[in-house]
């Protein structure tokens, strides 16, 4: 298998999760659905999902995977602040990180109603981990806040990449290119929700 890797490691992009499931896929020709989601769940908690993709609301400990509808416009800004070990990031949870799930269900209930949700219901609630795990996470976040006030920014997955939903893509463009800005060197694509390539931005 040769691989082109283009998401940034231990960003919580799920990357290693993808590159699984694809493999999975390419193997398991003939392989019944229900047998391939388990040895999905023996590679990872996330690969799963990964062989579904799309929005989805995952339970249990991401082997049950509900689809959802997409989102039907805007963009993501994504910014990769820097890389967290998705097992450092577990081993600093504290049980006050803990959620009771309502943010996903409400995120999720908007997205079966056809109703983009607002940015404030999107983000990992391992964040704070995360920042232990990478002290320097949370002022590169705020270095973002400061450049570009207003615009809400939300952690993915383990860390440490970040992103902000913007309604229209040429939103999402100018975000972009202030945040590439405000934090030089740090890698920083717009991702379109449906069909699209995400590219590179640069400032200026």
């Amino acid at each position: 298998v040769a691989l082109e890797k283009r998401i940034p490691t231990q960003s919580g992009l799920g990357g290693g999760s993808a590159d699984a499931a694809t493999v999975l896929r390419l193997a398991g020709d003939g392989v019944a659905p229900r047998e391939l989601r388990r040895l999905a769940l023996e590679c990872g908690a996330d690969v799963p999902f990964s062989l579904v993709g799309g929005a989805a609301l995952l339970t249990g400990v991401g082997e049950r995977v509900e689809s959802l509808p997409p989102l039907q416009g805007g963009a993501f800004v994504v910014a990769v602040l820097g890389e967290v070990r998705t097992a450092a990031a577990y081993a600093l949870t504290e049980e006050r990180d803990f959620s009771d799930g309502s943010r996903a269900s409400r995120l999720a209930a908007l997205l079966r109603a056809g109703l983009p949700p607002p940015p404030e219901l999107m983000g990992s609630a391992l964040e704070a981990a995360a920042s232990r795990a990478l002290p320097e996470l949370s002022e590169r976040r705020r270095r973002l806040e400061r450049s570009l006030p207003g615009t809400v920014w939300a952690m993915t997955g383990s860390g440490g990449a970040f992103f902000s939903y913007q309604p229209d893509p040429d939103g999402a463009a100018r975000v972009a290119q202030a945040a590439a800005r405000a934090l030089p060197g740090t890698p920083v694509r717009v991702v379109l929700p449906r069909a699209g390539e995400p590219g590179p931005v640069r400032p200026g």
